[in-house]
């Protein structure tokens, strides 16, 4: 606080000296003291930048794709908030084909919809008695999923992550109320306050079949944000279990192969360099460099330029190169820039 005193006086004298001196200095000028002095606050920040900082883990849960997320927000400097939640998906069967669809509404906002004890016996043709659910609950001293996740993340923010004690079973034995696996949700915790002192942005989203859609981006004391990355994991169901593949498309690269018409793989193995002949032949690009692209064209224009024809794809007239559909690729980049708010 002294500090700060000492330098709003000098400031406060360097105004005065120059007024009285008759010198008078311009919008632009005042403009880049103001910048200068945001950014010798920032130089003894613990975090580049508020805003909200996301860390997230595939995860199967009965054989259903899901994805665990935790975000803590950072405002003025300081751990404010934690927000602990999970994305399910639903098994889809028509004939001989599976598929998965990302439900409408996380475990957070199903609140007791969720129905962590269907032993209340409080559901009846798919109706949740929500009062009488509620009783059940204080009556056996249960605690719904997403009350326990609230009393983690304050546990965790009034005590510290470090603080969490678990147990061989991935539970703890130090948070009164809370009975539900907590190890993930700590270790992601922990990674978000990571992400946040190095000032990675990362916004994540569910899509079709179980592929899980994420945005990240660096955010620096101006809150300028840049180098934006899109990336996609996918997964398929086979022997009646849904597993994710070991590599991102962008781990994968020019092995994503989105284009096999090309006949430069033969026996699994891609000629990589004859593959790249290819697609310059043909004036095509690999998911990998469309997305780039899309994350250059973003970070210049936002959203302006992209517009969506109806079969989903982004039209490449104002796009040059991009073919691919968006693919829930402008949600999770948008998302970005709310979070850094």
């Amino acid at each position: 606080m002294f500090k700060k005193i000492v330098f709003s006086i000098i400031l406060l004298f360097g105004f005065t000296f120059l007024n009285a001196c008759g010198e008078k200095i311009t919008k632009e000028e005042y403009e880049e003291i103001l910048a200068e002095l945001e950014a010798l606050k920032g130089l003894n920040r613990t975090y580049p930048a508020d805003g909200y900082f996301t860390a997230f883990q595939p995860s199967i849960s009965s054989n259903l794709p899901e994805i665990i997320t935790v975000s803590v927000r950072i405002q003025n400097d300081k751990i404010v908030e934690f927000y602990i939640d999970t994305l399910q998906s639903t098994k889809i069967v028509e004939g001989e084909n599976v598929s998965f669809k990302y439900n409408w509404k996380t475990k957070k906002q199903l609140g007791y919809e969720y129905y962590m004890f269907p032993q209340s016996g409080q559901m009846e043709n798919g109706e949740l008695d929500v009062e009488g659910y509620i009783e059940w609950l204080r009556v056996n001293n249960k605690k719904e999923w997403f009350e326990q996740a609230k009393i983690l993340e304050q546990f965790m923010l009034n005590e510290g992550i470090e603080k969490v004690e678990i147990d061989e079973n991935n539970k703890t034995t130090n948070v009164t109320g809370v009975t539900i696996s907590v190890k993930t949700y700590v270790d992601l915790a922990e990674e978000a306050v990571n992400l946040a002192k190095a000032g990675k942005l990362q916004a994540v989203s569910g899509y079709d079949s179980g592929d899980i859609v994420w945005a990240t981006a660096d955010i620096n004391r101006f809150k300028t944000i840049t180098n934006f990355k899109l990336d996609v994991l996918q997964g398929k169901y086979q022997n009646a279990t849904f597993v994710f593949n070991e590599k991102s498309k962008q781990e994968l690269g020019y092995e994503y192969y989105m284009f096999p018409q090309s006949g430069k793989k033969v026996d699994g193995v891609l000629d990589v360099e004859g593959y790249k002949e290819w697609l310059k032949s043909n004036n095509k690009k690999e998911w990998f460099e469309q997305a780039y692209l899309i994350c250059q064209e973003f970070a210049e224009n936002g959203s302006y330029n992209f517009v969506i024809k109806s079969d989903g794809k982004i039209d490449n007239k104002l796009i040059t190169g991009v073919t691919i559909s968006d693919s829930g690729y402008l949600k999770v980049l948008n998302q970005l820039l709310a979070n850094a708010k």
